[in-house]
């Protein structure tokens, strides 16, 4: 039971370790809550997956996640640095990192060296597919550009996807007239 309070605390208190800031990035310049209001088509689905997965492959998605699997594998201590540092993201914050901890010049330093290493597994990656490597900068632009022409086909009138019927059994009533049938 110690080591459970243990867990849960040191859980709840590594994510937020620091005071939470809000996120410096720039947002997407299409909000994401107006493509949601609407399925994307298969078409759309299919080209966003494929966008975000290889902007993960050739980028330096691959390096990080490699960086933090093998860190949890050889300090299994790390893993709740991970999930809280998560948690703080998902809440919309950005995440604590080590150059925070850092003077400014050294921050700078240490984030470079940081590029260097996550980046090397997708510049590998991209070699060996003969494509250009994928910078943060580059695929948000890449994802910024296919978000954007998604928002600017629907505000064209470009039909909206056809869902399936649904047989008359299993219809909601609209209307007095239809209640009366119940």
């Amino acid at each position: 039971m110690r080591t459970v309070f243990l867990f849960v605390c040191v859980f709840l208190l590594s994510g937020c370790s620091f005071f939470p800031q809000e996120q410096k990035q720039a947002p997407l310049p299409v909000p994401v809550h107006q493509l949601v209001e609407q399925p994307l088509t298969q078409e759309e689905s299919t080209e966003l997956l494929g966008e975000v997965g290889t902007n993960f492959v050739y980028g330096p998605g691959l390096g990080e996640t490699m960086l933090a699997a093998g860190s949890i594998v050889l300090f299994p201590p790390s893993a709740l640095f991970f999930l809280g540092n998560a948690a703080v993201q998902m809440s919309g914050y950005d995440g604590v990192t080590v150059s925070e901890t850092l003077g400014e010049e050294k921050a700078k330093t240490a984030e470079e060296v940081f590029d260097g290493v996550v980046s090397a597994p997708g510049r590998v990656s991209a070699f060996v597919a003969g494509t250009d490597y994928r910078s943060k900068d580059e695929a948000k632009a890449r994802l910024s550009s296919f978000l954007q022409r998604v928002q600017d086909s629907r505000a064209e009138g470009v039909p909206k996807p056809s869902f399936v019927p649904v047989s008359p059994e299993f219809q909601i009533p609209t209307s007095e007239a239809d209640n009366s049938s119940l």
